[in-house]
Order: C-alpha cells, then sequence, then structure tokens
C-alpha cells in the first residue's frame, strides 16, 4: 500500500499495482516459467508471496520455483534472492534451498531478515538479505502459508492446514513462544473460543487491532475474526452480500478503517467508515 492510494499485488504470474481506477503490470506476464529479467521479460510459475523490504526492492516467493526474487521497482529488474530456484531441497546456508515456500515478511526487529514460510518442508526459515543465507527456525508445522506480525509486532501469527500458530522471539531472535492461537489439526467451520475454533485451510492472517486478527479462511469461504481480548473467534458477515462473495478468499490487507482482500479474480475493500 503507498500514500498515493494505489496498493501493490500479486496476479498469479506478474506482480501490478492499482489505485483503483487503473492498472499498472510492474513484472511478469501471463507465460509460465523461470526467468530473470526486466518488466515482461521476467517468468515466474506462480507467486503466492510477497513483501516490500525498502522503497526500492520487493522480495517475491516464486512457490514452484522453490525460491525467493528480488524486484526492483525501479528498474522493473528481477534477481534470485534465496534458494536454488526449480530446485526443491530442505537444506539451510548461502546455497540453501527450499520446497514450495509460500509467504513471506520482514523481520520486524531486524530489517536484513526475512521470514518465510517453506509450505512442504513444513517449517519457517529465515532468510538474510544481504547474503541470502537460508536458516530453519521452526520445523514440525502443518503446511504453513501466510505469515503476519499482530498489531504490536511482538509476535508471528502463521496459518497452517487448519490452525494458527503464534511464535514470539527474544531481543536475540532465539524463539522464546511457540504454540497454537486457535483452531486445531482437524478442519470445520466453527466459532467460539480459540481452542473450540475450526478452520479450514486459512490462507492469510493479518492484524485488524490490537489483540483482533482477521483471517482469510480459504475453504470455508469466510472471513474470521480472533479476539484475543475477549478470548473468541468470530465470522464477519457482510451485509448484503452471500456467503460466496468470500470464497477462495487468499488475502487481507488492513489499511486504516478499510480491509482489502482477494477473491478469486477481484479486489474488494471493505470500508469500516
Amino acid at each position: 500500500y503507498k500514500n498515493d492510494g494505489s496498493i501493490l499485488f500479486s496476479d498469479y504470474r506478474m506482480m501490478k499495482s492499482t489505485d483503483g481506477n487503473t492498472t499498472e503490470t510492474i513484472v511478469g506476464s501471463t507465460s509460465s516459467g523461470y526467468q530473470e529479467g526486466i518488466g515482461s521479460a521476467a517468468r515466474f510459475k506462480t507467486i503466492t508471496g510477497f513483501t516490500q523490504i525498502s522503497k526500492t526492492n520487493v522480495a517475491i516467493v516464486d512457490y514452484p520455483s522453490h525460491c525467493l526474487r528480488m524486484l526492483n521497482r525501479k528498474t522493473q529488474a528481477t534477481s534470485r534472492l534465496a534458494g536454488v530456484c526449480t530446485t526443491y531441497g530442505n537444506v539451510n546456508g548461502k546455497s540453501g534451498r527450499f520446497y514450495s515456500p509460500w509467504g513471506v515478511v520482514l523481520d520486524s526487529r531486524d530489517p536484513n531478515k526475512l521470514f518465510v514460510t517453506d509450505y512442504s518442508n513444513n517449517a519457517l526459515r529465515s532468510v538474510l538479505i544481504n547474503t541470502g543465507e537460508i536458516s530453519t527456525v521452526i520445523s514440525g508445522l502443518n503446511n504453513p502459508r501466510g505469515l503476519r506480525w499482530n498489531f504490536d509486532k511482538t509476535s508471528l501469527f502463521i496459518t497452517n492446514e487448519h490452525y494458527i500458530r503464534e511464535v514470539k522471539f527474544d531481543g536475540k531472535g532465539s524463539v522464546t513462544k511457540n504454540v497454537n492461537l486457535a483452531g486445531s489439526t482437524s478442519s470445520g467451520n466453527v466459532d467460539g473460543t480459540p481452542s473450540q475454533a475450526r478452520f479450514y485451510t486459512p490462507f492469510d492472517i493479518a492484524p485488524l487491532l490490537k489483540g483482533v486478527e482477521v483471517i482469510a479462511d480459504y475453504s470455508n469461504a469466510r472471513l474470521r475474526i480472533i479476539d484475543t481480548n475477549f478470548n473468541q473467534t468470530h465470522t464477519i458477515w457482510l451485509s448484503g452480500a452471500s456467503s460466496s462473495l468470500v470464497k477462495r478468499a487468499c488475502s487481507v490487507l488492513p489499511v486504516s478503517d478499510d480491509l482489502y482482500f482477494a477473491y478469486s479474480h477481484i479486489i474488494y475493500k471493505l470500508s469500516g467508515e
């Protein structure tokens, strides 16, 4: 999101921006593949996540290529950031490998570090931006996808197959907390306390307020709320809209009093006014 009202978003194999009236393709094309290049000459297989790491650079996850790519927004050029593109594995180090990485977020404490959900390795990995060095932070997750810091950036929330994980770190970056925030390994569509709640393939999570997170509950075709202030989960019902409106809701982005979410081939804006 930029102050001019435009948002940056991924569209399958392309990165685009829109202000709601016009849309610009920044990099990529409809053609599938792995190729570094400038603008439409670059090729992606499927973009599942990205994060702005500076005013110029964007880290992009190319899920089927098993690597992270870097986009320079000024030159529209791409380059490999981490992982061995088109080759999967579970290896740490500067020549480390991912196995279907999905989401990425900048470390809230270290501007040179990214956290990446490594879907098929069931792990949370870290990447040093200046060297591309990969490390395993947590293993034993269950098909992790989306990840986002909470409102005050003290906890990292990770969407797994049917539950949400909360991870905290100390000042040195060591894990001090790794627990279930809500849901379980069983799928379902149930509100209630976080332990009673059931999700069905949640894709993304984002903070709305302190202690309040919104979930894109993909297979349940719902937007859900986890309110840790009152120890409850809720479904967001959209006035005048059928439940099919949020079918396949796969990403959420709160901005001021508004909530953006992507559904199928459309980006919606829910106004809080």
